[in-house]
This record gives structure tokens, C-alpha cells and sequence, in this order.
């Protein structure tokens, strides 16, 4: 699996090295990492590297936008870059990222993008703690690497962030 995890300057810094080292201790798990100052060329480089499993971008988001250095990500420019990178899984672990922007015109959420390419996407609907974040991102990939389906390793998510 590749994890994607931006550091931005004025945003509240993420718990994610602690995040990704429990990820990358799990059994059946193998972890590439794209972390720093994250720019579109780097996620374009990375994904054509290999061929990922899985994709997990652990950030800060709003509704429309995944947030790097200097930028934002939109839903169809990431959808394009993992439709030909034939990732088989993403999970978009950032505020707000499964919502559209209150805008007056139509602008697509990731949920609304993503999946049609024929990638499954699992997408937050909120606003979610760090913690809660990565307590459902381990206990994902956890299902995930013992063989559970999509489905039921978002169910163990959910139930790992209840406890």
C-alpha cells in the first residue's frame, strides 16, 4: 500500500508517523510512504513506481479539496491518477473529503468521482480527531491484510473508534 501524508504549513500537524509506523508493523502489510511537502508531480512519480493495493492519504481536507503544500487536490485530478495507476483501493482518511463545497455551481466530491472509475473509495463524511483517524486506519488495514472484504474491514474501522 502507498500512504499519502502531506505536512502544510499552518495546518495543525497530524499524528501520522505514529499512524504509519503501526500500519507498517501489521502483519501481510507492506508500506510505501509519500510524506513532506506533497506536490502533485511527487504523487504522479509514486504512483507509477509500483502498483499499489491500496492508497491511503491521511491529511487535512474540506469538502472538494485534499489539501498539500501550496495546493489542493481535486477529486477528478486524483481520480485520473488512480484509475491509471490501477490502485485497487483508496481511503481518503481527511475532513470532509466524502463532501461537495457549498458553492453555487456543481463541483463533485471525491465520493462522487472516485468510485465510477471503477476504484472503490472510502471517504469521511466529517470532521474526524487524529486519533479516531488512526484508530480506524489501523484497524482497516488490519481486516484488510487477514483477508477481510472492503466492506467489513470498514465495519472493524468503525468498531475500532467506538472502543
Amino acid at each position: 500500500m502507498l500512504a499519502i501524508a502531506p505536512t502544510v504549513a499552518g495546518l495543525p500537524a497530524l499524528s501520522t508517523a505514529a499512524e504509519l509506523a503501526r500500519i507498517g508493523d501489521l502483519p501481510g502489510v507492506q508500506l510505501a510512504q509519500l510524506t513532506g511537502p506533497v506536490t502533485k508531480q511527487r504523487i504522479i512519480d509514486r504512483l507509477g513506481r509500483s502498483r499499489y493495493d491500496a492508497v491511503l492519504w491521511t491529511g487535512h481536507g474540506t469538502p472538494g479539496h485534499l489539501v498539500i503544500e501550496g495546493d489542493t487536490v481535486d477529486p477528478r485530478w486524483l481520480a485520473v491518477q488512480l484509475k491509471q495507476a490501477k490502485v485497487g483501493l483508496v481511503i481518503l482518511a481527511a475532513c470532509q473529503s466524502g463532501n461537495r463545497p457549498a458553492v453555487g455551481e456543481f463541483v463533485a466530491s471525491f465520493a462522487d468521482v472516485i468510485p465510477p472509475t471503477g476504484v472503490p473509495a472510502i471517504v469521511m463524511m466529517i470532521d474526524v480527531e487524529d486519533r479516531a483517524a488512526i484508530e480506524y486506519d489501523v484497524a482497516l488495514f488490519q481486516a484488510l491484510a487477514a483477508g477481510e472484504t472492503v466492506r467489513r474491514a470498514h465495519e472493524v474501522g468503525i468498531e475500532a473508534v467506538a472502543h
